[in-house]
């Protein structure tokens, strides 16, 4: 109980760090006149980190917790997180299902907009990212997160940890009283 509980409080807190320092990227991206990729990628980075230390604080509260946080496939917020930082962690599966050649990644750069150029394959299913980041919040091809549901999530993730990070356990021999 004690490593579910010391994991729990590490990854809120590093979910909190990754969703600020994602936030701080993504401010700056936005408000760079050149608008070079780098802080985009940088923001991608933290937030990816964020999904994942709070899918593992997740995890370890329902160690420490009588019921579980969330259900697959129930449409909520930490469903959304689970999904979401499954499908960067599983990209490499989404890799290894495209025949990558000459001719393909082509057709895959020459493509239009609208999708139309005759390849096996839909462009979506090749994404170069796992998820993307959008004017609401973070996408993949299965799930959408808003800042706003994050930022909840991730906030009320670390008041559960301060709480108890302060908790106190009785003293050695002391007897509690009952009230």
């Amino acid at each position: 109980m004690r490593q579910a509980c010391f994991n729990f409080i590490r990854n809120a807190e590093g979910a909190f760090d990754e969703y600020c320092d994602a936030r701080t990227a993504l401010l700056d991206y936005l408000q760079s006149k050149d608008r070079t990729v780098a802080p985009y990628f940088t923001a991608l980075r933290h937030f990816e980190h964020c999904l994942a230390h709070l899918y593992q604080a997740v995890l370890s509260m329902n160690v420490i917790g009588k019921e579980k946080q969330f259900e697959r496939n129930d449409g909520s917020v930490l469903d959304k997180v689970s999904v979401l930082h499954n499908h960067v962690k599983h990209m490499e599966e989404k890799y290894d299902k495209v025949a990558v050649g000459d001719e393909i990644t082509f057709n895959l750069l020459a493509a239009k907009d609208d999708g139309s150029k005759k390849i096996s394959f839909k462009i979506g299913d090749a994404a170069n990212v796992p998820i993307w980041i959008t004017n609401e919040g973070l996408e993949c091809l299965q799930a959408s997160l808003t800042y706003s549901e994050l930022a909840k999530e991730v906030m009320g993730t670390l008041r559960e940890a301060v709480k108890l990070a302060a908790f106190e356990p009785p003293k050695a021999g002391s007897i509690p009283s009952k009230s």
